[in-house]
């Protein structure tokens, strides 16, 4: 059921390389549990072998290989390309869609400079940002040695940086 509905919502709102990276962590967890002695759930190993899970995951690995992507990515190119050289933040829901906006942003040509600003807790065995990282990548931001910020909703609490000339939500954050 929530598995299924994340799925969903993926494919709607996200990035088809949210949905891979969210079944590639969940296989993560697992051996991660079964290498300290304990077993995955059962709905988690059901799921992950599921013929129409491991369907979809095999045409979003098609699709994103032959460099196609959700919609909303391209989109937002556009605006930043018009927007180019401004100072910018886009939110996120999750760390892949940070990374994935961060590394296509990168790669348009023109001023745009991204940078990716997470939380700090470690999450499928990836670290977070420590404090040290987070307030060295804002005053970075702030002092204009890049200029978008592509923030899971971390940033949204208490984060304020004056001068921005646009923010965009390119996923809906709780």
């Amino acid at each position: 059921g929530e598995i299924l509905q994340y799925t969903l919502n993926s494919l709607r709102c996200g990035t088809l390389s949210q949905v891979g990276a969210y079944f590639a962590d969940s296989e993560i967890e697992n051996a991660d549990l079964r290498s300290r002695g304990k077993e995955p759930t059962k709905a988690s190993v059901s799921l992950l072998n599921d013929r129409r899970i491991k369907e979809v995951r095999t045409q979003a690995a098609g699709l994103l290989a032959e460099g196609v992507e959700h919609p909303k990515v391209a989109a937002l190119e556009a605006v930043i390309r018009v927007n180019s050289g401004k100072k910018i933040i886009v939110f996120v829901e999750k760390r892949h869609s940070a990374k994935m906006i961060a590394e296509r942003l990168n790669a348009l040509s023109g001023e745009t400079n991204a940078r990716v600003f997470i939380g700090k807790q470690a999450k499928a065995g990836e670290k977070g940002m420590s404090d040290k990282e987070q307030s060295s990548t804002i005053q970075d931001f702030k002092a204009g040695k890049f200029n978008i910020l592509v923030a899971t909703q971390i940033a949204e609490r208490g984060l304020h940086i004056p001068q921005v000339d646009m923010v965009a939500f390119y996923e809906p954050v709780s």
